[in-house]
């Protein structure tokens, strides 16, 4: 499967992608998971973890933009942040041109650190609006 979702530390979302997308309904899957969690009406953090994610069509950059589109007409924005854990520079630039097409519905945080204790500590950072390191690209919604 293309995305695991792991819950078990709600309000932080955990999504593990693994491999590639193999059709349609597996990112289809992906972005109907997101909108259970909208529907849920609870606010919550993703932690979306690539590093074990394969080659992606750039189609599915488009796809992206145009769902965080629809999600940014919702009256309440559920999501409070995203960080995203990226150690290839092909899933960044996908990223970029994701974030380019269209800008996120609530901050980013793109980082390579990969330890739990790490991305504890940068979540709590972020929630108390103290500094990060300069290794953290943060996209702002516009």
């Amino acid at each position: 499967m293309f995305s695991e979702f792991i819950y078990d530390r709600f309000p932080k979302v955990y999504v593990k992608f693994n491999g590639v997308i193999e059709t349609e309904e597996e990112f289809d899957d992906f972005l109907r998971r997101w909108i259970e969690l909208y529907d849920n009406k609870r606010a919550f953090t993703f932690i979306f973890d690539t590093r074990e994610m394969g080659i992606m069509g750039v189609k599915y950059c488009k796809k992206m933009a145009d769902f965080i589109k629809s999600i940014k007409k919702r009256d309440i924005q559920y999501l409070q942040r995203s960080i995203i854990i990226v150690k290839n520079t092909y899933i960044k630039w996908l990223l970029w041109l994701i974030f380019k097409l269209e800008s996120p519905v609530a901050p980013v945080y793109i980082t390579d650190i990969h330890h739990d204790f790490m991305i504890n500590f940068m979540y709590i950072k972020i929630v108390n609006n103290e500094k990060l390191t300069d290794d953290v690209t943060v996209i702002y919604p516009k």
